[in-house]
Parts: C-alpha cells; sequence; structure tokens
C-alpha cells in the first residue's frame, strides 16, 4: 500500500489487528507510483476516461468495465524495466545537469562574488550568474561581451571557492583544460557558495 493517511485511520488498524494473517507493506512516502495498483489505474484513465464523455455514472461504469474486459483478454504482467541503479542514477543526473536553474530555485539564497583585483564584492541570487549579478547591481569589474557564451569577453578564473557550476560555453573561449583550472566565461558561471574570481579581460578597477 501508499502511505495515503486513510490506510492509517485507527478503524483500518482495528480491522488488521483483527486479521493477523495480514501482513501490510507501506512504500515511501510520495512513492505510490511503486504500487503496480497505481499504474492500472493510470491506464485506465488514460484508455478508457480521458477525453471521453459519460452522460451518467452507469455509462461512466459500462465503459470500465469494457475496457477492462478487452484489456484482461490479452494482459500481460507489469515487469520492471529499470533497475534500483539506474533510477538513482537518473535522479543525480538530474540534480547535476547544467539546465537552467534560473527557473527553479530558493530565491532566498544568495552567495557573495567577490573581485580578487579590487577586493569588491557583490551578492549573487541563487540560480543567477556572475555577470547578470553584477550587472543588475549596477557594478563594474568584470567586462562584458554578448552575455551569450561565445564572445570570451568576460573571462574570468576561480581563485577561491569550489562550490559553483558553468553553463555551456563556446569551447574556442573556454577550453576544458581552461575549465580544470577554474577559467570559465563569468555569464555562465553559476555560484553555488561564496566564491572570488579574477578577471581576465579588460578589468575596471572601480567596482561599485
Amino acid at each position: 500500500m501508499d502511505n495515503y493517511a486513510t490506510h492509517k485511520h485507527a478503524k483500518v488498524r482495528a480491522w488488521f489487528a483483527q486479521r493477523p494473517r495480514f501482513h501490510v507493506h507501506f512504500t515511501p512516502t510520495y512513492a505510490s507510483w511503486l504500487n503496480q495498483v497505481e499504474r492500472w489505474f493510470g491506464i485506465i484513465s488514460q484508455r478508457a476516461i480521458k477525453r471521453g464523455t459519460s452522460r451518467n455514472v452507469k455509462q461512466l461504469i459500462d465503459r470500465i468495465q469494457q475496457f477492462v474486459g478487452q484489456y484482461n483478454a490479452q494482459s500481460t504482467p507489469f515487469a520492471w524495466t529499470a533497475t534500483a541503479d539506474s533510477i538513482l542514477q537518473n535522479s543525480l543526473d538530474f540534480e547535476t545537469s547544467s539546465w537552467d536553474s534560473t527557473l527553479v530555485h530558493d530565491v532566498d539564497r544568495q552567495f557573495l562574488v567577490t573581485l580578487a583585483d579590487s577586493g569588491a564584492s557583490f551578492p549573487c541570487k541563487d540560480g543567477q550568474n556572475v555577470l547578470a549579478a553584477m550587472e543588475k547591481l549596477g557594478r563594474r569589474g568584470i567586462p562584458v561581451g554578448c552575455r551569450g557564451g561565445g564572445c570570451g569577453i568576460c573571462r574570468v578564473q576561480v581563485v577561491a571557492g569550489t562550490r559553483y557550476r558553468t553553463q555551456k560555453m563556446s569551447r574556442a573561449q573556454v577550453s576544458e583544460e581552461d575549465l580544470a583550472a577554474g577559467i570559465c566565461l563569468a555569464c555562465k558561471l553559476i555560484p553555488e557558495g561564496d566564491i572570488t574570481v579574477r578577471a581576465l579581460g579588460l578589468l575596471r578597477r572601480d567596482c561599485g
């Protein structure tokens, strides 16, 4: 069973207590997809009910029963096609992918970006790139180019802090060796902790 509250009601518990031969195993909270009955309900919903019209409850019941009869005539057992390891890996890949986290993020979290050459600093919101944070606050210190990861004008090097990620950028401007050395483009640099960067282009020393 899934962790639906009605399954844990006092009357349900009492019923099971009087029938000790039944043993209930609950799936983890928010994991009802593990329950194959849920998949069966999903199939009925998609194939028998969705986009259909029933004038009354009897018509709806008749439609579902007709579908069930046809389905059972050629049904096969449900079978897992994914291993636990592959499911966990997919979850990890999703969390660490380079999708745009500005769409889903904690608006209250901010990280401090410090410019190594001037010592000036500014806050950067969770999911925001360094260049956008600097420009939004009207600060200066990193040269601004195309803002799209292609021109290389905003090249910086992360000299302190390891919690950050980068989005896709031109390999003509930033090589794999550069990335290994902490060099990237500020328009594609997203802090996940406080960091210190050094501008590698024409540094404007008057920051703020």
